[in-house]
């Protein structure tokens, strides 16, 4: 898969997470709703991308607080066991061709998510 293919796919993987709550009651109807209310943790500006990659268990999770409680959420990224060893390995193959940690190559393409997400949100 290419990075737009990759893209599209995680936008449509993650639209099927919701609804989805926090522990203080917000419910979260759909991915937009998510973005909107709540913001990257401060502490994980540049990289709150969470990679797990171990003993054949991959995750790749996407770390928010909660605007109301300041809780943190975490987003899997992928659904489907097999898509994210994908997404793992293409996140480590972006890590290593710009000299960056995996965890800043998955702020990158964190970024480019919501570009695309915002960009179709847009054209409503």
């Amino acid at each position: 898969m290419n990075e737009e293919e990759i893209i599209d796919r995680i936008c449509d993987e993650v639209s099927h997470i919701f609804p989805k709550a926090c522990s203080c009651g917000v419910v979260f109807a759909n991915f937009s709703e998510f973005i909107d209310r709540t913001d990257v943790p401060f502490h994980a500006a540049d990289c709150n991308f969470m990679i797990m990659d171990f003993s054949d268990i991959y995750e790749l999770l996407a770390l928010r607080n909660c605007k109301r409680c300041h809780s943190t959420l975490a987003l899997p990224c992928a659904v489907d066991q097999n898509f994210k060893k994908e997404l793992v390995k293409f996140v480590e193959k972006i890590a290593n061709d710009e000299g960056v940690s995996p965890q800043r190559a998955a702020g990158i393409l964190r970024d480019k998510i919501l570009k695309r997400f915002n960009d179709k949100e847009n054209k409503k």
